[in-house]
């Protein structure tokens, strides 16, 4: 678990990473996955892209399928999209007339396989709201990446290509 004041912080970075590199929106993808490591004093040594994409459900099943989840003990998924008030029309958040753009991160840890944290911002808006109880089709898809693990009694030479 990484906790509220670690997520913001990595949430950040990641914020400011696509903030610089991703500025051609003809070539910038609105989902990525960071793998992450930090140090014995717990600060942020490796933020690193391994997988984006325009679809953030092939990305999950990319992470899912390769070995990703050998090489980093914390994952992190950058996503944006629409946000809007609940009603019970049909009418999808992105074309709602009280729509607000959402930045959010999920994390997901290889030695906690049922905890999702995740950070969420809205446009306009400084706050960042952390979470602990993540649910619904994203979360489930995160949690796949770890569930199949590398047997901790296999021959220490191995290794994955």
């Amino acid at each position: 678990m990484l906790h509220k004041n670690k997520c913001i912080e990595v949430f950040k970075k990641i914020a400011n990473h696509r903030d610089v590199y991703c500025l051609d929106e003809v070539e910038s993808y609105s989902h990525g996955l960071y793998g992450l490591s930090f140090d014995i004093d717990g600060n942020i040594e490796t933020c690193k892209l391994v997988l984006d994409g325009s679809d953030v459900y092939d990305i999950l099943s990319k992470a899912i399928d390769d070995s990703i989840s050998t090489y980093w003990d914390h994952l992190a998924l950058y996503t944006e999209g629409w946000a809007a008030p609940y009603s019970d029309s049909n009418t999808p958040p992105s074309q709602h007339p009280e729509r607000v753009r959402v930045h959010l991160v999920c994390f997901v840890h290889k030695n906690e396989k049922k905890l999702i944290e995740s950070i969420i911002s809205f446009e306009g808006e400084e706050k960042l709201e952390y979470n602990s109880e993540g649910q619904g089709q994203l979360a489930k898809a995160l949690l796949l990446i770890y569930s199949k693990t590398k047997n901790e009694n296999t021959n220490n030479k191995q290794f994955y290509i």
